[in-house]
């Protein structure tokens, strides 16, 4: 009896100790490499590398790059470890110049990592490795030139007055009190919705808007999101196995649908728009129907309407933030708030009250405030 506990002890101890090995070995295996290359690094910790904090939500992510970054600023550089993941943070203006400019032909990918087949809406402009990222960006860039922009600010002040019309509704209905985030990113909706997408989505007076319900989805917090970042951080290969995906499939149907549907509509109706959606389309025609293009500079359909996609979740989310975040902090600061809008009220007077682009290039104390 005691031989038989003593082999199956034997037995079970062994396999676990191997286990327990690789295991061991896989969460470490890559922590050598700041060492190997003379980087100054911070010590990681197993498997989660220098992410603990922030995988269990005690810091948020801006946090931990802001303490690194001011760790090591008498070092042009530093290592992190994002759980297994080596990332270099570069400190230095130079480097990062010549990373942008001179050598941008040696960085031109973000090094995300994305499953285009299958979350085929990641396949945009964003996320999109070169040379399909340089060929889509030369198609793209004509939407965002000074004068295509300046067309739109008749546009932008639409929105802007049903925007007001709307806070006057809301401060006389709830007693002085506005949830600003929320009102911002129905402003925000709408504006990429007309500017770049001639669609009147009125998400300003529609609470039950789709786009504006499907927006607020892409960008909800929760566990899903978590440990998919995780698991890309541990490796990229868990995610064929625990297959979560980056964005809600509800919410990637209905854009899918949505900016097709879009598409189709211009064409079937002959209507041209000089905005984002007809260089969209322009697109679809040189890289996607065009049967003469090598199969290598080919895009598929998914690719187009991927695009569509991050357009409007970039202008969604980003201006609503950082207009809410001003206004917060203009609250907060009374003194700055009465000088902002002195500026302005100045500008208009000087303007016949109309809103331009000669106007907005001469509000410098603004631009000082929203760049801070």
């Amino acid at each position: 009896m005691t031989m038989f506990t003593a082999n199956w002890w034997i037995n079970f101890i062994t396999p676990c100790t191997i286990i327990v090995t690789i295991a061991y070995y896989f969460c470490v295996s890559t922590f050598k490499k700041w060492e190997q290359l003379n980087v100054p690094y911070i010590k990681p910790i197993p498997l989660f590398g220098n992410l603990l904090n922030v995988a269990l939500g005690k810091d948020h992510p801006l946090d931990f790059y802001n303490k690194i970054y001011h760790k090591f600023a008498a070092h042009k550089y530093a290592g992190v470890f994002q759980m297994r993941t080596p990332y270099l943070m570069v400190r230095d203006p130079e480097i990062i110049n010549d990373m942008l400019i001179k050598d941008f032909s040696s960085f031109p990918d973000r090094g995300i990592y994305s499953d285009f087949v299958a979350e085929p809406l990641t396949n945009n402009l964003l996320l999109m490795e070169n040379p399909q990222w340089k060929i889509i960006r030369n198609k793209l860039t004509p939407a965002f030139t000074a004068g295509k922009l300046k067309t739109m600010y008749d546009q932008i002040k639409e929105c802007g007055d049903e925007l007001m019309k709307n806070i006057d509704i809301d401060l006389n209905r709830t007693s002085n009190e506005i949830e600003v985030k929320d009102i911002m990113g129905k402003y925000s909706t709408d504006v990429i919705g007309t500017c770049a997408f001639g669609l009147k989505l009125n998400a300003i007076n529609d609470d039950e808007s789709p786009f504006r319900k499907y927006g607020k989805l892409i960008f909800k917090p929760s566990l899903r999101v978590l440990m998919r970042e995780l698991c890309v951080m541990i490796t990229p290969a868990l995610l064929k196995v625990v297959r979560l995906k980056k964005f809600p499939t509800a919410a990637t149907d209905f854009f899918h649908a949505a900016f097709n549907e879009t598409m189709t509509y211009r064409l079937e109706n002959n209507i041209v728009r000089n905005d984002f959606v007809h260089y969209l389309m322009q697109a679809r025609n040189d890289l996607v129907l065009n049967t003469d293009l090598p199969k290598h500079e080919k895009f598929a359909e998914s690719q187009i309407v991927a695009n569509a996609f991050v357009l409007f979740a970039a202008g969604f989310e980003t201006v609503s933030s950082a207009i809410s975040y001003c206004l917060y902090e203009l609250a907060l600061n009374k003194s700055i708030q009465d000088r902002v809008r002195k500026e302005i009220q100045l500008q208009l007077s000087k303007n016949n009250g109309q809103i331009n682009h000669e106007l907005l290039i001469d509000l410098n104390y603004l631009d000082m405030v929203i760049a801070v």
